[in-house]
């Protein structure tokens, strides 16, 4: 990053490197239930085929709550929603340690349930960037927050290979409780910072309705098909949403190169 000598471009991109450093850390408890769902979920509930319903949870609650989550933040602010958010990741982290503890599949669900809560206020990070950063380096912004998220990729699966077992023989414990602490380190970073309120919040709790949706519907669907059929069939079902994706990309770069030529100036 680089700071602009105006004072007032210094605090955005003040605001910028605290959106970075709270995606990478409250970032990784994403990891961490991605990782230990389904394990604590085999664990735990009475039916093979239940066992990633907590990652489908986390989904699904994310695709509910997403659109009021734009709206909150779009009526009290980024950080009230940010601080929120982390709040539901520390009560999804103690309730996962106490079914863990009491081996509860039913509030390992629910604990999955308010891990989806903050996820929909974290996919919010990109837009708070937009937001904050001055208008010429929006993209380089959103960027950096992005490559935050590329840091709790890394982040989460060492939570995991260094607490699992810290409250052995209880498995997986330790890294639940791991999240309590990273959710309170997060949200303490981002009490030094203010971001303002969306202009975009219906545009944007649309868009992650959307993303989550989707999301959640082949979470679903994933677990009953690895059950029945194995990862081949698992595999395949991810061709064509991968067909459509990539068409979806292809057109909006013809679309993009089109505008481009028809605003192109008049050479002179």
């Amino acid at each position: 990053m680089t700071p602009s000598a105006n004072p007032d471009d210094r605090r955005r991109w003040r605001n910028v490197a605290v959106l970075v450093f709270a995606q990478a850390v409250l970032g990784s408890q994403l990891a961490v239930h991605i990782i230990l769902g389904g394990l604590a979920g085999a664990e735990l509930a009475h039916e093979r085929s239940l066992a990633t319903l907590p990652i489908s949870i986390v989904v699904l609650v994310s695709m509910l709550t997403a659109p009021a989550a734009s709206m909150l933040m779009g009526r009290y602010g980024r950080r009230a929603g940010f601080l929120l958010g982390a709040a539901a990741g520390g009560v999804g982290g103690a309730l996962a340690v106490r079914a863990l503890f009491i081996g509860s599949f039913e509030l390992l669900v629910a604990a999955a349930a308010f891990t989806g809560v903050y996820q929909s206020f974290q996919g919010f990070y990109r837009f708070a960037a937009a937001d904050t950063a001055p208008e010429r380096l929006k993209p380089k912004a959103i960027s950096w927050v992005f490559a935050g998220g590329l840091l709790s990729a890394l982040i989460g699966p060492e939570i995991v290979r260094l607490t699992s077992d810290a409250f052995a023989p209880v498995p997986f414990a330790g890294a639940y409780a791991a999240i309590v602490v990273v959710n309170v380190v997060g949200a303490t970073s981002l009490l030094a910072t203010a971001h303002r309120p969306a202009e975009q919040a219906k545009v944007q709790g649309l868009n992650d309705f959307l993303v989550f949706g989707l999301v959640a519907a082949a979470s679903f669907g994933s677990g009953a098909l690895l059950d029945r059929y194995g990862w081949h069939a698992v595999q395949l079902a991810m061709i064509p949403g991968l067909v459509l994706s990539a068409a979806a990309l292809g057109w909006l770069a013809l679309a993009t190169l089109r505008e481009r030529a028809t605003f192109r100036p008049a050479r002179l």
